[in-house]
């Protein structure tokens, strides 16, 4: 997804087995939000664009789950899911169910907030273009004949029709600026073939739609035309992606201003938040099993975490394998750190920064743990010296002639300490 970090979609076949067989492949989506250290599958929209309920319910996302064809199968495969100036928006064909189905019998859907929650938009197979950094969303039928269009001023919440030519025509492509900051569009379209079969470019301007220039003011950002939207793990309870948390701006739904040029500051880091789970894979040589876990691959060797000590900007310490390791682009600080053992060892020549940072025990230490495992040795001796020498041999009886015989002291002191009641 352009503009947010690590957010990634693919199609997996659900069937490899099959397929390798002749048959044909099932695809199902997934998506990550931690640069592919987990996947999973696309939460579908409750209801579709006509407010009907998707027959999801009591299912789990493996038997009814959202999914979108690959960016290949359009008409330009230049053409993306989203803009890195619409930061955490995205448009995408496909259907509500098991698997993916034909493009053509697919439907548009759109995600505003990074690809966690999804809403169908239209029915049918629609084209798209980004606007003024996603202050308008353009859609065109991208499968039938048409002469409307329809455009968005709210990020998708509602949609108004604008026919720009008087005869249905085919839409073959829809185009901006590479940034997708214009409110300039050009719909490439071909006369059907009984009308002479030719090409006609159409200029659509939403220029007058949005004639004033939206107000960015940081230091009073209450009364400006700007939100700041912090993108979400859908699976963390706080606003932590990849170690931190992040502030974009984004204009506020609604508000009919035009946006312009880029924004200089497009986004801010608020903090660093501790690591958790979701800010680390699995190392080389280690796979994910079923609970999650990082398990080493059958076969396969731990790595060699001593050779990061051989880089130009070398640690002085490293950490033996864990089956974790960090993800690169998290910036998490303390917390659940996975990827560390117990023990830091010291990079070779550089063992005095390694010292400095973990202090040897002066001798004065080593001898008072030494002294306190020397008393402690001795106490436990002496307890069990005693406790078998009164539990072993028990008493010792005398009778009148002078005679003595040794009676096993079965009940312990207990049973010592009764006897020596009743003798008495």
């Amino acid at each position: 997804m352009s503009g947010l970090e690590g957010v990634i979609m693919v199609n997996t076949v659900t069937n490899p087995k099959d397929a390798k067989r002749g048959s044909r492949k099932k695809l199902k989506s997934m998506i990550t939000h931690n640069d592919g250290a987990h996947w999973s599958y696309i939460q579908p929209p409750y209801i579709d664009s006509n407010g009907d309920k998707y027959e999801c319910s009591g299912k789990t996302l493996e038997s009814c789950s959202l999914n979108l064809h690959g960016y290949t199968e359009r008409e330009d495969e230049r053409d993306t899911f989203s803009s890195g100036s619409a930061v955490g928006m995205m448009i995408g064909i496909g259907n509500v169910g098991e698997n993916l189905e034909n493009y053509y019998s697919g439907n548009t859907f759109l995600t505003r907030d990074g690809g966690i929650t999804w809403k169908e938009v239209k029915k049918g197979v629609y084209m798209w273009e980004y606007g003024d950094q996603g202050s308008i969303i353009v859609l065109v039928n991208g499968k039938d004949n048409t002469n409307k269009l329809s455009y968005s001023v709210d990020e998708g919440e509602t949609w108004v029709d604008y026919q720009f030519t008087d005869e249905a025509v085919t839409v073959e492509d829809i185009s901006t600026v590479p940034s997708d900051n214009s409110l300039k569009f050009l719909l490439f379209t071909r006369v059907p073939l009984a009308r002479g079969d030719k090409t006609k470019v159409f200029r659509i301007d939403f220029s007058q739609l949005l004639p004033n220039k939206c107000n960015l003011d940081l230091q009073h950002p209450d009364v400006d035309d700007f939100e700041l939207w912090t993108p979400e793990h859908p699976f963390q309870k706080d606003r932590c992606l990849f170690g931190h948390e992040v502030q974009y701006y984004r204009k506020i739904t609604g508000k009919l201003c035009r946006v312009g040029k880029k924004l200089n500051q497009p986004y801010t880091v608020v903090r660093n938040c501790p690591c958790t789970k979701q800010d680390y894979e699995c190392d080389f040589n280690y796979f994910r099993d079923s609970s999650g876990a990082c398990k080493l691959v059958r076969g396969y060797s731990e790595p060699d975490h001593s050779q990061i000590c051989n880089a130009d900007d070398a640690p002085d310490e490293y950490f033996l394998p864990t089956g974790y390791r960090k993800i690169a682009l998290s910036t998490c600080e303390g917390g659940e750190e996975l990827d560390k053992s117990s023990r830091a060892l010291p990079c070779k020549g550089k063992e005095d920064e390694f010292y400095k940072k973990h202090p040897r025990p002066s001798w004065f230490s080593k001898f008072l743990l030494w002294l306190l495992i020397i008393a402690t040795v001795l106490f436990v001796g002496n307890v069990a010296y005693k406790f078998y020498v009164n539990h072993k041999y028990g008493e010792i009886r005398l009778d009148e002639e002078g005679n003595f015989s040794v009676v096993e002291n079965v009940g312990g002191r207990d049973a010592y300490l009764q006897q020596f009641k009743d003798y008495n």
